[in-house]
């Protein structure tokens, strides 16, 4: 049921599950939630924060604990699958999409239209700024054509759409458990994004992710779990392409001179 999640947490390193794993178990302040299961268990005793791998079975089940609790007791304590714990994320931030659609699509649409929301934000300057991080030229073209590339950008994947799930999910970890995720190394396109994502831009991504609606203990879980569940997976696919993240990448999306 939950083998395309599992999957994608198997290549997680252990920094970045061990986030997945504070997410789903830690408030704010670092004292387990009320309704956590999983702090209680010898195993998580035995294998947090340094063999997290260990954990990924708990892990797994209690995202679906806290997702059965938005389905009106539809699983009956069982917990919740990833795919259905998803589409009721992407729906609660409003994302449209078909139920057909994989969970990948699906994950990918919800990072548009983070990026969707947050765009309306910022100034034409930080528009650009942004995109000269994200190789989008030439920076002379209108709002709507730097924001039309941008989405590009994006969509393309590659390193900039690993780029910008790595924002999203740097900035809703931090909302939820008071940091943010590994870094990468110094210099690569992804540190650089980081760093240009953490003024004006930042704060207006972390806008836009306060003004949705997550109110409720599940919802406050769910949503930056799945959030951090998307960046994880455009990670692994960009190492199932053997291209290291922290590779700088020379490739730029260019717009057309007749714009």
């Amino acid at each position: 049921m939950n083998d395309n999640l599992i999957s994608v947490l198997e290549r997680a390193d252990n920094e970045d599950l061990k986030t997945l794993c504070d997410i789903i178990t830690l408030r704010k302040d670092g004292t387990p939630r009320i309704s956590d299961s999983l702090t209680k268990t010898e195993g998580y005793r035995r294998n947090y924060p340094h063999r997290m791998k260990s954990l990924i079975p708990g892990i797994v089940k209690e995202l679906g604990l806290y997702g059965s609790n938005t389905f009106v007791s539809l699983f009956k304590g069982e917990g919740a699958d990833y795919s259905a714990i998803l589409r009721k994320v992407a729906r609660r931030l409003k994302v449209s999409f078909r139920d057909t659609q994989s969970d990948e699509v699906i994950e990918g649409y919800m990072l548009q239209k983070l990026f969707d929301d947050m765009s309306e934000r910022l100034t034409d300057e930080e528009l650009r700024t942004m995109a000269r991080e994200f190789g989008v030229k030439p920076l002379r073209y209108s709002r709507q054509a730097i924001v039309a590339a941008l989405q590009m950008s994006i969509r393309h994947g590659g390193i900039y759409g690993l780029a910008w799930s790595m924002n999203v999910a740097n900035a809703v970890a931090r909302q939820a458990v008071g940091r943010g995720i590994a870094a990468f190394a110094s210099g690569s396109v992804l540190s650089r994004s980081l760093s240009v994502l953490a003024g004006p831009i930042g704060w207006a991504l972390t806008a836009a992710w306060t003004a949705y609606d997550i109110a409720g203990p599940a919802y406050r879980v769910i949503v930056p779990a799945v959030i951090q569940i998307a960046y994880l997976r455009q990670k692994s696919l960009m190492l199932e392409l053997s291209i290291s993240p922290e590779q700088d990448d020379d490739d730029e999306i260019n717009e057309s001179d007749d714009e």
